[in-house]
């Protein structure tokens, strides 16, 4: 094959680790913020409550907060997607490897990509997933 089919390809390896690495990013920072949210307001309202130094309504508003990051975090499965682009991320560099530097031709690295992509479509976090149910197919 071409040594421009060589380079295309990896530059498309490339460009879709560095796509899965942001929002692989984006899924842990906000799965973390939602837990750190979380634990600070749920100790907060405790030791308010405790203490007796703030209005019921305060307290009660920084008890709500908990539920509302899980209800969040349950609707946009964020650690789900967040290891769902780590996976991804991290085989598009073992393809990178694979051509660069284990010599495997263009049309196994893509045939390899194209398989394992198949497969990480069908593992895509979703509500419809959540339970061990699979979605309904017609």
């Amino acid at each position: 094959m071409a040594e421009g089919n060589r380079d295309e390809l990896l530059h498309v390896l490339r460009t879709r680790r560095t796509f899965d690495q942001r929002w692989e990013l984006f899924n842990f920072v906000a799965y973390q913020a939602l837990l750190l949210i979380s634990i600070f307001a749920s100790f907060g309202s405790a030791i308010l409550a405790a203490a007796n130094i703030a209005p019921p309504i305060v307290i009660a508003l920084l008890t709500a907060i908990p539920g509302v990051a899980i209800v969040l975090d349950r609707s946009f499965l964020f650690a789900d997607r967040w290891r769902w682009h780590n996976a991804l991320s991290t085989h598009f560099g073992v393809l990178e490897h694979m051509l660069v530097f284990e010599g495997k031709t263009v049309e196994h690295v893509s045939q390899a990509m194209g398989e394992y992509l198949s497969l990480m479509e069908t593992k895509y976090p979703s509500h419809a997933k959540v339970g061990g149910m699979p979605a309904k197919t017609e």
